[in-house]
């Protein structure tokens, strides 16, 4: 039988802490059935030029986990996984984040229209013993050729603007896609089935319910 030893060591089920307040990253682990409380931090999400993308993206998801971290810390709590995720989209090498303005929005949009581009997600967990694990998980995007005014009409709508790339994929964004390779919930903002696998993988036990 293939049991995972950290299992034993570490059976006490944790409170997980999402360190953000997106409604997609909540509703993604509530479908998933875990119980958690959010605890949304601020940090920057600068990326650091010395890093490569999947090193950068991972620096900043370990940033909010540590601040969220070293919050919870002085609260004395022990049983604790804080879980923090980062997204960005990459188009032949360069990274589009969340618009600035609708302009910049725009410009995003217009640019992914037609073309292939990667939608990186960073998880990140540490718990109260300051066990920590860090991965990524990287989703190919396709868009079909898109019009300047559906791409503005969705720009009204105010959806794409707290979004990376412009865009989301759970509401009228999902109609300019013509092709996924990869995770659907890694492009929402979150993998659940990394996020399962990191708590598996390092013999983490969360609080669920019954779905």
């Amino acid at each position: 039988m293939n049991q995972n030893p950290n299992v034993f060591l570490n059976s006490k089920k944790l409170k997980l802490f999402l360190a953000s307040n997106s409604p997609r990253r909540k509703d993604l682990l509530q479908k998933a059935g875990f119980e958690f409380q959010t605890y949304p931090v601020k940090v920057s999400e600068f990326l650091d030029k010395n890093l490569n993308l999947d090193d950068g993206v991972k620096q900043i998801a370990r940033q909010k986990a540590v601040a969220a971290y070293s919050e919870l810390i002085l609260s004395k709590s022990q049983d604790f996984l804080v879980l923090a995720s980062d997204t960005l989209v990459v188009l032949n090498g360069e990274v589009f984040g969340k618009p600035e303005n609708k302009d910049q929005a725009f410009e995003f949009l217009r640019r992914l229209s037609g073309q292939t581009h990667t939608v990186k997600t960073a998880v990140c967990m540490i718990d109260a013993s300051k066990k920590e694990a860090c991965e990524i998980e990287s989703s190919l995007v396709t868009f079909r050729n898109l019009t300047d005014d559906e791409i503005w009409c969705y720009i009204e709508t105010g959806d794409p603007m707290d979004k990376a790339g412009a865009y989301g994929i759970q509401s009228v964004g999902a109609t300019f896609i013509s092709k996924l390779d990869g995770s659907l919930d890694n492009v929402m903002g979150l993998s659940i089935s990394l996020v399962k696998g990191m708590i598996d993988k390092n013999g983490w036990t969360v609080h669920q319910r019954t779905i």
